[in-house]
């Protein structure tokens, strides 16, 4: 089955939603935390796993945008990149129906962790990201894989 085309224009509606939000609320004190670790990159950190220190040390790359997207544009990306895999994933598993791609596209970005809250600088965001990821190689693996 083919992307469909409502799918490709929600996933640029919610890019856009995704940015606004990011603009409209203020850096909270978990995201200056990890800001401060991208600062001073380590393997790991004292509580949570290194993804996130490491995502707001590549948003420190584009220091000419807002400072609230500065944080946030790695974690916007990722969360899309997870969106986009899990609409792979789904389009794979043969649901013949658009209408059901459309509406598993719709409660995924309605699910607050993985849909507007993927704006947040959290460690979830990379968790979803790895997990879903993760899950599309395995299918790939076994697609691929050849019975003897």
């Amino acid at each position: 089955m083919k992307l469909p085309s409502s799918i490709f224009y929600l996933f640029l509606f919610s890019i856009f939603i995704k940015i606004t939000a990011a603009l409209a609320l203020p850096v909270f004190g978990d995201e200056s935390y990890y800001w401060f670790w991208g600062q001073n990159i380590q393997l790991s950190y004292f509580d949570h796993p290194g993804m996130v220190g490491w995502l707001t040390a590549v948003g420190a790359q584009l220091s000419f945008l807002p400072l609230k997207l500065v944080v946030r544009w790695p974690f916007i990306l990722v969360s899309s990149l997870s969106f986009w895999i899990f609409i792979k994933i789904v389009i794979r598993q043969n649901l013949n129906t658009v209408k059901t791609s459309l509406w598993l596209a719709v409660f995924y970005l309605l699910n607050p962790m993985l849909g507007v809250g993927g704006v947040f600088a959290t460690p979830d965001v990379g968790l979803v990201f790895f997990w879903t990821l993760s899950q599309w190689l395995v299918l790939e693996i076994l697609e691929k894989q050849k019975s003897t």
